[in-house]
């Protein structure tokens, strides 16, 4: 068995080189993203700047490499309503069905439920939906390229 080092914290600008090369492919492959195309290393830096101080931001690495991400954003919520987020969710592609996305989901869930979020939404494809990946805690409706999801705030 080889040892590994898996640490799960709060993100910083200095991760933006390794979070925007996970985030690539869901930009170019997907259409659940908020971008439609790949932000510039300085956009990106900023995205998170201007986010982890108002909304949480985490990041799982496994022996120091960037394994995948979670964020809170103010996306497509009004201005006045601190109660809502949009959260995101995107994990390397080595690290895919590893456990990565399901433990950062579910730290997400708490921190969003001891803060007081009262509805965010999440954007996934909808081959995802189909496969059952929802969980108890969201509904949500669909689209033709992409399902939303809404936290529902309460506790299963």
């Amino acid at each position: 068995m080889s040892d590994f080092r898996v640490a799960v914290r709060r993100t910083n600008e200095w991760d933006g080189p390794s979070m925007l090369k996970i985030y690539t492919p869901y930009v170019e492959k997907t259409h659940y993203t908020p971008d439609t195309e790949v932000p510039t290393l300085a956009e990106y830096v900023q995205r998170i700047d201007t986010y982890t101080y108002g909304r949480m931001w985490i990041l799982t690495e496994i022996n120091n490499q960037t394994a995948g991400f979670c964020f809170l954003t103010d996306r497509d919520i009004p201005k006045d309503d601190l109660f809502s987020a949009d959260a995101q969710l995107y994990v390397s592609e080595k690290c895919l069905h590893s456990g990565v996305g399901t433990s950062l989901y579910s730290l997400m869930l708490d921190i969003m439920h001891h803060a007081n979020y009262r509805r965010v939404t999440a954007h996934q494809s909808a081959e995802r939906c189909r496969r059952g990946i929802p969980q108890k805690r969201w509904v949500f409706t669909r689209s033709p390229k992409r399902t939303v999801f809404f936290f529902n705030g309460a506790r299963h």
